[in-house]
């Protein structure tokens, strides 16, 4: 029991540092991304690329929970219907 005391502060760092770690290069990432619209150069294509899947997951992602809605209130309807 006592080991298991030890560990936990410990992971809880880790969980947390890496949290940190995430945060600080997102926003760093997205303040370059704003600092650079003042720019006229082009977006390079590897970014246009990152952008079309990320749009591409998120759009995806959407109409799955349409989707999904939509099978909920087709079988609430069905078993109203039902009883």
């Amino acid at each position: 029991m006592l080991r298991y005391c030890c560990v936990l502060p410990g992971a809880f760092f880790c969980v947390n540092m890496v949290l940190i770690t995430l945060s600080s290069f997102l926003s760093a990432t997205i303040i370059n991304l704003y600092m650079r619209a003042d720019k006229k150069n082009k977006v390079p294509d590897w970014l246009r690329m990152v952008r079309r899947v990320f749009s591409t997951i998120q759009l995806i992602t959407i109409r799955i929970q349409i989707i999904k809605f939509h099978v909920c209130i087709f079988m609430y309807c069905i078993l109203y219907i039902l009883t």
